[in-house]
């Protein structure tokens, strides 16, 4: 009995301990942000530099070829075999648009007409 009183002052006693405050020295919070913003300014305006003089691809459309599909083909097989880069599923679509096509689905003895494009490569500051 005795140890149960003991214990029960001793819960009365205890006070509520307190949250620390946490302070927030102005000074070097503003220097903070401010170098944080001025290295990503920094890493942004070298990515863009370095994107400017990457090689890009230019195609343009030259002409339209007629292709019998054969037993076996795919519209993916025939995107991949006539595809100007490595775009293969945007110009399956381009394919299925031209030709009017719902789906994928192709029957051998169909004629498709597929876009022929000029790829010419060329940097950033060619063309400004």
């Amino acid at each position: 009995m005795k140890d149960y009183q003991a214990n029960l002052k001793l819960v009365a006693v205890q006070k509520p301990r307190r949250r620390k405050r946490i302070t927030i020295c102005y000074p070097r919070f503003i220097c903070f942000i401010l170098g944080v913003v001025l290295l990503c300014i920094l890493i942004g305006t070298l990515a863009f530099h370095a994107q400017a003089d990457a090689p890009v691809q230019l195609k343009t459309l030259t002409h339209y070829e007629t292709i019998t599909v054969r037993y076996g083909d795919t519209l993916l097989g025939i995107a991949e075999q006539y595809s100007p880069d490595e775009n293969v599923r945007g110009f399956m679509w381009e394919i299925m648009q031209h030709n009017n096509l719902d789906d994928t689905k192709i029957v051998a003895g169909e004629k498709l007409s597929v876009p022929i494009y000029a790829v010419q490569q060329c940097s950033a500051k060619q063309m400004r």
